[in-house]
Formats: structure tokens, sequence, C-alpha cells
């Protein structure tokens, strides 16, 4: 079972205003959205940091193929083509 713990927040007036309005409107408490908006950005957090170590592992990769392929006598338009 998760156990919830208790944060307190500071937001602007007219933030809470319109988080009660969503909240009527969704039938959710302000806790619950607050709740579904960090999660929200916890993930797309993590998958923006996934996907920047992504891009900086495949241009390492597209190093050390470039660093091979000259070792093996292939300028960079003949690996390139593929030949």
């Amino acid at each position: 079972m998760i156990r919830n713990r208790r944060v307190e927040v500071l937001l602007p007036e007219d933030l809470v205003r319109e988080l009660d309005a969503i909240a009527r409107s969704e039938n959710l408490n302000r806790s619950g959205i607050i709740r579904e908006a960090t999660q929200r950005y916890v993930h797309d957090r993590r998958r923006a940091e996934l996907r920047k170590q992504l891009q900086a592992g495949y241009v390492e990769m597209a190093r050390i193929n470039l660093e091979l392929a000259s070792e093996f006598g292939m300028d960079s338009s003949e690996t390139l083509k593929g030949e």
C-alpha cells in the first residue's frame, strides 16, 4: 500500500481558483489534481532525461563507428554509402 505524505504548497490565488474550478468539473479534489499534475511532471522529466541519455549514447556510437571506419581506411563518404 502506498502511503501518502502531507506537504504544504503555496500557490497564487488565481491558480487556486482555476484549480478549484477544474476540481469541481472533474469531480476531484485539489490533492487529486495536484497529485496527477505532479506525477505527469515527474514522468515527463524522466522521459526527457532518458531521451537525453539515449541521444548522447547515439552520438558516442556514431563517433566510435567513424573511428573504427577510419582505422580500416574508410572515409566518411564510404561509411555513409555503406561501401
